[in-house]
């Protein structure tokens, strides 16, 4: 049983976010995950038996397919633009009334 378990271990190493920051300071790394064959075999089981009953909001860009945060970027972008044409609209609007 305890090789089992041992068998399901992952080991977290710390990578530095970036090169001359501060290597005391832990804020400065991120922690990377190092799982076993076994457990990498057990995720993709439980991900192909749950996955219909797993979802995500659709607001999520990271992390996800064809949802990339430079997507994100691109539709705030075209909402902040969208939105400043109706104001200028509107106030047009105002105006000639």
């Amino acid at each position: 049983m305890a090789l089992l378990l041992m068998s399901f271990t992952s080991t977290v190493t710390p990578i530095p976010k970036n090169k001359g920051l501060n290597p005391i300071d832990s804020t400065n790394y991120r922690g990377i995950t190092l799982n076993s064959v076994y457990g990498e075999v057990f995720d993709l089981i439980m991900m192909h038996k749950f996955s219909e009953h797993l979802c995500t909001s659709p607001l999520q860009f990271g992390f996800k397919a064809e949802r990339s945060t430079s997507m994100l970027l691109v539709s705030v972008h075209d909402t902040v633009s969208f939105l400043q044409r109706v104001r200028i609209a509107c106030n047009a609007e105002r105006c000639t009334s």
